[in-house]
């Protein structure tokens, strides 16, 4: 998007006698930023999958803003660390499937906080859905959310 609502020059456009064509012009650029920015948004809600496999998920808010990953045996404990190309404030989902029983997850300090200053402990069954919803208001404070064992 453009600096000021789709105007390239960045200044407000101002109608003044003999400008319609230039106003005209400033309305298409901001009606195709708008375009630009519900299409980022909505694909943006799509959960994007993060393997777990190296022992470690980030999140990357280039990506989108709602993760989704599966806890395996060959990680563990996983661990949720810094967020990449962070966007301040960022609020999102992590959703965690256990793949086999007993895969533990970690987050990183300081970034991940959580109430009480205890981060979740996963469920431990097999195909267990877990969701952790996360405000990040900071590139080192993400205020996290835990419910655990859906089913």
């Amino acid at each position: 998007p453009n600096s000021y609502l789709g105007n390239p020059t960045g200044a407000q456009a101002t109608p003044q006698a003999g400008t319609l064509g230039r106003v005209a012009d400033w309305n298409q650029n901001t009606a195709n930023d708008v375009v630009m920015v519900v299409d980022q948004l909505r694909l943006s809600a799509s959960p994007q999958f993060i393997n777990a496999s190296s022992g470690t998920i980030t999140p990357n808010f280039d990506l989108g803003m709602n993760f989704n990953t599966t806890l395996n045996v060959a990680c563990n404990p996983c661990t949720v660390v810094t967020p990449q190309n962070f966007r301040q404030p960022w609020a999102g989902s992590l959703i965690i499937t256990q793949a086999s029983q007993n895969s533990s997850i970690a987050f990183s300090k300081p970034v991940w906080k959580f109430a009480s200053g205890t981060a979740p402990t996963a469920s431990v069954t097999t195909n267990d859905v877990d969701i952790v919803n996360f405000i990040c208001v900071s590139a080192t404070a993400c205020y996290a959310f835990y419910g655990g064992n859906y089913q």
